[in-house]
Order: structure tokens, then sequence, then C-alpha cells
């Protein structure tokens, strides 16, 4: 059976490790890819302590990401998985899961928040969303963007940062109840899912225990 991760403090939510290096130091080869998924990402502590606001108590399904502001640029770490070359994401089984809280927010879908930071490849565009059965039970939401079911990215940029580098938005998942979430990543013709364990574990993952932190993290205060 899965092992539940969920607590009631807000403060218990866990985020990406601020430190780049404390997830890249002792590396002694260059992380996989592969076409569908690859391994990879970080994101600094201010990239997942906030969350998304939300314009009332019902979600969109579909929303466009807000490219602007990105609060960090970051080489994935090799814990994580990136994704069509577009996107990096905690997945399963090479990340831990998420720990989920208590969003205070109105909605089922909403009712439960594992913060976590979200890496857009800079040019990339993209679509992210929940995957197929489960845009009724969840969302997400980075940045500056609406929190929904599904988001659009097109070719983000930052000036103060070159193409191709990494940038990185605060913000996670959020499930009416613990969950192995999938979530569906399309860009031009390709597609891949990922399976995200928020509050719980998927298959073959590790769990994230309280009190017990993986180098890759850091608990908001």
């Amino acid at each position: 059976m899965p092992r539940s991760a969920v607590s009631r403090p807000a403060a218990c939510g866990l985020v990406l490790a601020a430190v780049l290096g404390a997830c890249t130091t002792g590396a002694t080869s260059p992380a996989s890819t592969a076409s569908t998924a690859s391994t990879a990402p970080t994101v600094s502590a201010e990239a997942a302590t906030a969350v998304p606001s939300v314009g009332g108590s019902i979600t969109p399904s579909r929303a466009d990401f807000s490219c602007a502001p990105s609060i960090d640029s970051a080489d994935p770490p090799p814990e994580w998985t990136i994704v069509l070359d577009v996107v990096a994401l905690p997945a399963s089984p090479r990340a831990r899961s998420l720990q989920a809280t208590e969003s205070g927010l109105a909605g089922t879908q909403t009712r439960l928040f594992a913060k976590t930071g979200l890496l857009v490849r800079a040019g990339a565009s993209l679509t992210i969303g929940i995957g197929p059965g489960f845009a009724d039970r969840a969302r997400i939401g980075w940045g500056v963007s609406p929190i929904a079911a599904e988001l659009t990215v097109t070719d983000c940029q930052d000036p103060a940062r070159p193409e191709g580098t990494w940038l990185a938005y605060a913000g996670g998942y959020y499930v009416d109840r613990p969950m192995c979430l999938p979530i569906l990543i399309t860009t031009g013709r390709r597609s891949a899912q990922v399976s995200i364990g928020v509050g719980t574990t998927c298959p073959g993952q590790q769990a994230v225990e309280t009190g017990d932190v993986p180098d890759s993290t850091a608990r908001t205060g």
C-alpha cells in the first residue's frame, strides 16, 4: 500500500533546495535523457514557497501560462525528470513523493497542496496538464498563472537569460486527496506522461517522511 505523506500544517510543505550545488556536487556523469522523459532539475528556495493566487473558488480547465516573472534559472537535479526537453518535474520513481498540506482554498480540486517548482526550457512552447481521468480531482499552478487543469506555455523568454536555459517558477500541485497524479506534457506532435506522488507514493517511489528532508528539498518555515 502507498505510504501517505499528508500533514495539516501549511509550514510542512516540501520544496526544492535553493542551492544548486547540493543537487550536483559529487555527480560523476551527466543526467541521462530520453525522447519522452529523461532525468534532471532544481529551483531556488523562493521558487516554490509561494502559492499561486486563485481568482475565486472555481478554477478554470485551461489557461495560458504566464512566462514572467521567472524567479530564477537553474539546471535540473538528477532525481528530477526532463520531459521532451521542454519541462523538468519531480516525477516518479526517481524523485521522492511530495508532502501535501491543507491549501486553505475553496473547492475540492484544490483541497491539498504540494509545493514544488516547475522548470521550463526558455524558448519552448508546450501544454502541461492533468492526465486523462483526473481533471475533476486535481489542478496545477505556478508563478502568477491561474490554477487550472491545463496550462499552455508559449515561447517563454527571459531577457536576462539566454535561450535554452531552464526558467524556474514557484507553485505546485493541488489534489482532492493523496494520489499518484498523472501529468501530461505535449509539445508539437509529441506527448509524454509522467506521474507525481502527491501526499502518497507512486509504485516504486520513496516517500518523504516528516523530518526526513532529502538534499534536494527544503522545508519552508
